[in-house]
């Protein structure tokens, strides 16, 4: 299955990750180009390379020579998901809809047993 990991996927979850981390961070939507840009700034250089691969796939350019061997770009991609999903979960539980209602909670009542 791995020889087969199309770069598309690669472009998917490195791009997708992002736009949710920002949507989680500031209650906005935004493209799959301008989360990888919201990436490029927010996470470290380490995850620069994989970063530029999904943009580059995106923008239809071509793939960088290090990503060519699918196990490293595979690999890369899945450690970088991770990493935002890790850094989505630390903006802990007052979530952008919350921010937007200036921090308060639902105005609907729990429901209670009848």
């Amino acid at each position: 299955m791995l020889g087969r990991w199309p770069r598309w996927s690669t472009a998917w979850g490195v791009l997708g990750a992002p736009r949710l981390h920002h949507t989680i961070a500031t209650g906005e939507v935004v493209s799959k180009e301008a989360a990888g840009e919201h990436a490029l700034d927010e996470f470290g250089p380490r995850w620069r390379p994989i970063i530029e691969e999904g943009l580059a796939y995106w923008r239809g350019e071509p793939a960088h020579p290090a990503f060519r061997d699918v196990r490293v770009r595979a690999g890369a991609t899945a450690g970088f998901v991770l990493e935002v999903v890790a850094a989505a979960r630390t903006l802990g539980p007052r979530s952008a809809v919350s921010r937007r209602r200036g921090g308060r909670r639902s105005a609907r009542p729990a429901s209670r047993p009848g």
